[in-house]
């Protein structure tokens, strides 16, 4: 029962790290912004940006922040669910 539990919490987690790299992502290139610039701007490697885009990495609130800041939005906007409740 727990290594169910384990998986579906994976899952959930994998799904959210997703979503939050696509909009990074999505923003990013709205500002026609490369992963370089964006990086540059925060202080973070090519490599870093590009896992956080493909959801691979989990980032710390501070990795969040300075994202956010780069792409002059909001941080809780790339956090926050569009799933309808």
């Amino acid at each position: 029962m727990k290594k169910d539990l384990k998986k579906v919490t994976e899952n959930e987690d994998t799904r959210l790290l997703i979503s939050l790299g696509e909009k990074i992502q999505k923003l990013r290139l709205e500002k026609k912004m490369t992963q370089l610039e964006l990086a540059r701007e925060c202080d973070l490697d090519k490599q870093t940006i590009y896992r956080i885009e493909k959801g691979q990495l989990n980032i710390t609130l501070n990795t969040l922040f300075k994202i956010a800041d780069a792409l002059d939005v909001v941080a809780t906007s790339l956090i926050t669910s569009t799933k309808k409740q």
